[in-house]
């Protein structure tokens, strides 16, 4: 039996590859049949590798030179938050959003759950400064109360 990789090398790996990269031929390895992401800790969510791998495709496909760096990578048992930046021009349609050819600077953290035993991601938690990145294209966001 091959060595399974601890939590931090797996979502480690994961994010370079599936979210960085856009590589989702690589999600099923890294990722739990019943894998779930909950976005902003809402009640929207993906469920499974094929759920993700298709919203990775789509974001990449709007915004193509999306280029992702990770800041921040803390590791606590069973999970590792990862805090990210990342920088594209939206080209593609995305959250309702129409291609604006904007340069848009986003930044986040992620939160994954490793099921060790089974060397697969099992759950994230996905936080966006989604604020801010509305602001990019024009867009006050409902409630937001900013003072300048």
């Amino acid at each position: 039996m091959s060595e399974i990789p601890d939590a931090g090398h797996l979502a480690a790996t994961a994010f370079d590859q599936v979210w960085r990269h856009g590589d989702v031929e690589t999600v099923e390895e890294s990722y739990a049949d019943d894998y779930a992401v909950h976005f902003m800790g809402e009640e929207n969510r993906l469920v499974g590798p094929d759920a993700l791998g298709g919203y990775v495709d789509h974001l990449h496909d709007a915004f193509p030179d999306l280029a992702m760096t990770v800041e921040d990578r803390l590791v606590d048992g069973d999970r590792v938050t990862t805090r990210w930046s990342a920088t594209g021009t939206h080209e593609g349609e995305h959250m309702g959003l129409p291609p604006t050819s904007a340069e848009v600077d986003l930044s986040g953290v992620v939160i994954d759950r490793v099921d060790e035993s089974e060397g697969e991601i099992a759950e994230s938690w996905i936080y966006l400064a989604l604020p801010a990145a509305l602001r990019q294209h024009g867009i006050e966001p409902h409630g937001a109360g900013r003072s300048e």
